[in-house]
C-alpha cells in the first residue's frame, strides 16, 4: 500500500460524495480520522487471540484508523439491473450510527459479536452454513447484522446470518484489493443484495471494470 493508492481511493470516495451532493441525496460527508499506534491494534490481537492481515494493519497505522461517508438514493427510478441498490457505505456501530468504510474503534466489540454468533447460532464447524463462520475475523458490521470478514488467508469474504446471496464468498484477495474494488463502484451498500449486483461468480471477487461498471457509473453521471 503506497500513496498513491490512498490517493486513488480518496478520489473514489470524494466523487461518489460529490455525485450524491449534486443530485441530491442524503449523504453523511466524507471524514478521515487519524491513523492509531500499531500496539493499539495488537492489543486487540492479543486479548482475542486474533491476527489482523499485515495490510489492514498498515493502512490503519499509517493512513487512518477509521473512514466515515454515507450516502442514500432518493426516491428515484433506478435502472432495473441496479434495483437493489439503494444506498452506499459500509460498517455501521451498535446503534446504527457513523456509517464507515473501517473503523477501528469498532473491531473489539465487533469480534465479541462475532463470538456470540458462533456460540448461539454456528456451534457446529460441520455445518454446511456455519461452517462457513469459522476462522474469520470481521471488520465491517454490515446495517443487517451480517458480517465483512478476514478468513484465515487475509482474503476478505462475506458472512451473511439469514442465507443471503454471498455467504461465504470470497469478495477480494485482501483488504487492500477490496476497498479498491468496492470504492471504484462508489463503496455501494454491504448488504448482500447489493454487492451481488457487481460480483464476479468466474474471479470470485467484486468486478474490477466491464460494461456493469461502466453502465452504473454513466447512470450516476447522468
Amino acid at each position: 500500500m503506497d500513496k498513491q493508492q490512498w490517493d486513488n481511493w480518496m478520489t473514489d470516495w470524494n466523487w461518489i460524495i460529490k455525485v450524491a451532493q449534486d443530485r441530491q441525496w442524503s449523504f453523511n460527508s466524507l471524514e478521515i480520522q487519524p491513523p492509531i499506534e500499531l500496539s493499539e491494534i495488537e492489543l486487540i490481537e492479543q486479548a482475542f487471540s486474533i491476527s489482523y492481515p499485515t495490510d489492514f494493519k498498515a493502512v490503519l497505522a499509517n493512513y487512518s484508523s477509521a473512514v466515515q461517508c454515507w450516502w442514500q438514493l432518493t426516491d428515484e427510478e433506478v435502472p432495473k439491473e441496479f434495483i437493489s441498490i439503494f444506498c452506499g457505505c459500509g460498517g455501521v456501530s451498535a446503534y446504527k450510527s457513523q456509517p464507515n468504510l473501517w473503523d477501528f474503534g469498532l473491531l473489539a466489540e465487533m469480534y465479541k459479536t462475532y463470538q456470540g454468533w458462533l456460540t448461539n447460532c454456528y456451534n457446529d464447524p460441520t455445518d454446511a452454513y456455519g461452517k462457513h463462520y469459522y476462522n474469520k475475523i470481521p471488520f465491517i458490521e454490515v446495517p443487517n447484522g451480517d458480517f465483512i470478514a478476514f478468513n484465515e488467508l487475509g482474503e476478505v469474504c462475506y458472512l451473511s446470518h439469514d442465507d443471503g446471496p454471498l455467504h461465504g464468498e470470497r469478495l477480494a484477495a485482501n483488504f487492500v484489493e477490496f476497498i479498491t474494488l468496492w470504492s471504484n463502484l462508489g463503496c455501494v451498500g454491504t448488504e448482500s443484495e447489493q454487492l451481488a449486483v457487481f460480483y464476479d461468480t468466474h474471479q470470485e471477487k467484486l468486478m474490477d471494470a466491464g460494461e456493469q461498471i461502466e453502465r452504473w457509473k454513466a447512470w450516476l453521471a447522468k
